[in-house]
């Protein structure tokens, strides 16, 4: 299933997304009851956000043409 425009991404502190998943609402909500490690305690916050708002190891999403290697994201601000 692809992702829409905007999707959901479990942030950490002011803007790191912690993983690389962006997940469709009824995913982040099963993911968020169903998973231990992301039951509230952590601290994180699910934000929804466009690619334009996620940097991958320094570069916007949108603009990055190699997925092959895992990048470290980001957001340029938090929602």
């Amino acid at each position: 299933m692809p992702l829409p425009y905007r999707a959901w991404v479990l942030v950490e502190g002011d803007s790191i997304v912690i993983d690389d998943a962006a997940m469709h609402k009824p995913c982040m909500t099963l993911a968020l009851a169903r998973c231990p490690h992301l039951n509230g305690q952590m601290g994180y916050v699910a934000c929804l956000v466009s690619m334009e708002e996620i940097i991958a190891d320094g570069v916007p999403l949108v603009q990055m043409i190699d997925f092959s290697y895992r990048a470290s994201w980001d957001l340029r601000k938090v929602v």
